[in-house]
């Protein structure tokens, strides 16, 4: 995602984040970072940058932070793949184009200023915008300016397509509302299978996340899954010369008559989400694709990731807690 930080306002593209919270930008000087294609964001030369002292509620939102020499809130910021940022926890303005082509400020927002990373990022991103529920997510900081909704619809990955996020009345989507609880999961309309739930006194058994690729199912479920996508794919199975998949099949011979079978997600809620080949099956190389499932069991919990997500306008509400999915071509939203 595109928008706008300090004064003068300077454009930063961004990874657009659901299961995370902080809002993290590489900022000058940042010897041990990830190489990034965009200049390095410079807080000395912005007139509305500041630190946030180590005593301050914001500074302990942070899932780990410390006390700098200088009393400033310094975090360490860790991802479920062992990825990691260090720096400064900071205020500043943040703007956003708006589709009527004016320019929406929020001052005084509260964004990570990183000196250290290191991980799996894309040098075309010059950091990480946390959509998440925690209260340092840039959702949680518009709060009531935005009456606590966004939207998205992520377009295929086929495509060079762009889409917009939405905020307020505009995220407003007609659909069916789930609960992020995901009971069963069926192939192509045979029996469902049961997924594990969540121990007592948690509210789900699954997260959404945009900025993770692929959907992470327990190893039980997943098994069960992929004997019935078994019985419904006649192609020869390979192994994956990646090492990431379980289950993948050599398409060579299919030529344009390769047909793979719909995967259901049944939410609590009674909310069905029918994932297509293009949603849950992946290419891992040339004439071998692969079920875009995999296991949850290396980080332990079960994420819905942005293949899934793909041509679904996905609506949040924070203040009543509800999800609503629709299916849309994202590309010609």
């Amino acid at each position: 995602m595109s928008f706008y930080l300090g004064s003068p306002a300077e454009k930063i593209v961004a990874i657009a984040d659901t299961g995370s919270d902080l809002i993290w930008i590489q900022c000058k000087p940042c010897d041990e970072c990830y190489h990034q294609k965009a200049p390095l964001f410079d807080p000395q030369a912005s007139s509305t940058y500041k630190v946030v002292s180590c005593n301050t509620d914001s500074c302990s939102a942070l899932p780990q932070g410390s006390c700098g020499s200088a009393s400033q809130c310094e975090y360490n910021y860790k991802y479920g793949d062992g990825s990691f940022v260090d720096g400064f926890l900071s205020s500043e303005t943040i703007s956003f184009d708006t589709t009527g082509g004016r320019r929406v400020q929020f001052p005084k927002s509260l964004f990570g200023c990183t000196h250290s990373s290191k991980g799996t990022f894309d040098e075309n991103d010059a950091g990480l915008v946390g959509l998440g529920g925690g209260q340092l997510s840039l959702i949680r900081q518009l709060g009531s300016a935005i009456d606590n909704k966004f939207s998205y619809c992520l377009p295929s990955d086929q495509t060079n397509a762009k889409s917009s996020l939405n905020f307020g009345s505009s995220a407003v989507i007609s659909g069916s509302n789930a609960v992020l609880n995901l009971e069963q999961i069926s192939v192509a309309g045979q029996g469902a299978v049961s997924v594990k739930q969540a121990s007592p006194g948690r509210a789900g058994n699954i997260i959404i996340d945009s900025g993770t690729t692929l959907t992470l199912i327990d190893d039980d479920t997943l098994q069960s899954v992929e004997s019935k996508v078994k019985s419904s794919v006649d192609l020869k199975q390979v192994t994956d010369p990646s090492g990431d998949f379980s289950l993948c099949f050599d398409v060579s011979g299919a030529g344009g008559n390769v047909k793979f079978p719909d995967i259901t997600l049944h939410f609590s809620g009674g909310a069905p989400v029918v994932l297509h080949q293009s949603n849950a099956f992946v290419h891992s190389a040339q004439n071998t694709l692969c079920l875009a499932l995999i296991s949850s069991g290396r980080i332990g919990i079960n994420i819905f990731g942005n293949v899934a997500q793909q041509n679904f306008n996905i609506g949040y509400d924070l203040g009543a807690m509800t999800l609503t999915l629709a299916p849309t071509d994202c590309a010609n939203l």
